[in-house]
């Protein structure tokens, strides 16, 4: 597996994640400065923007994780099972953990975890 192309990738991946955390921390100053009479649309549109922060901050720490396993020759194994992802998941999500299997697992089992009382996932 060629680990400079995912590297480059998640590179990229990381400019642009921090460029747009930057967009959104402007333009929360921005609308606070522009109309201070509407508060209650602005904390609203604040906390938006705040989850929008959080959630770019999550994305930014698994590309920190996913290059730091490229640098210690980890990048690729499966955190469940120790398989090898495949390339062809790496290349459509280069921050992925799990091999699809172990990742339909998962999701299998968080839909059981969110299901109502007496219904089950596959109903």
């Amino acid at each position: 597996m060629d680990l400079a192309i995912y590297k480059e990738m998640l590179q990229q991946m990381r400019s642009e994640a921090l460029a747009t955390d930057d967009k959104i921390a402007d333009t929360l100053v921005l609308e606070r400065a522009a109309d201070e009479l509407d508060v209650a649309s602005l904390d609203s549109q604040a906390a938006i923007q705040k989850r929008l922060m959080e959630r770019q901050t999550s994305y930014v720490k698994r590309i920190d994780i996913a290059l730091a396993k490229i640098a210690d020759g980890t990048y690729g194994e499966c955190e469940s099972c120790g398989d090898m992802i495949s390339p062809k998941r790496l290349l459509a999500r280069p921050v992925a953990v799990l091999c699809i299997l172990c990742k339909e697992k998962q999701e299998r089992l968080e839909k059981v975890d969110k299901a109502p009382r007496g219904f089950t996932s596959d109903e």
